[in-house]
């Protein structure tokens, strides 16, 4: 966010901001929407158990409901990129960290 005291209601529109992609490059709100109906956004850890069951459906979202984007803030705190992406590997992720 570019002013991080300006407030936010529910129903405003929210300034843009971007986020770093795991994967390299970053990604912006406005940008992520662009021709979707809707979007997820989860927050997700690399080691969380409830995130792990979730890993086939959320790999299957995007062929299940084309039209909604998901997209996972990796937001454990000390889980390093490099740990982020050995996760990725092994439970061959295929959805924007």
């Amino acid at each position: 966010m570019t002013n991080v005291e300006e407030r936010q209601s529910i129903g405003c529109l929210m300034p843009d901001f971007t986020l770093p992609l795991l994967d390299g490059g970053s990604l912006s709100p406005q940008s992520f929407l662009a021709g979707r109906k809707a979007a997820v956004v989860m927050f997700w850890s690399g080691i969380c158990s409830h995130c792990r069951r979730y890993d086939d459906y959320c790999n299957q979202l995007a062929e299940r409901y084309p039209g909604v984007g998901l997209l996972a803030v990796a937001s454990r705190q000390n889980e390093s990129a490099q740990m982020l992406r050995a996760t990725v590997a092994e439970r061959g992720l295929r959805f924007p960290i």
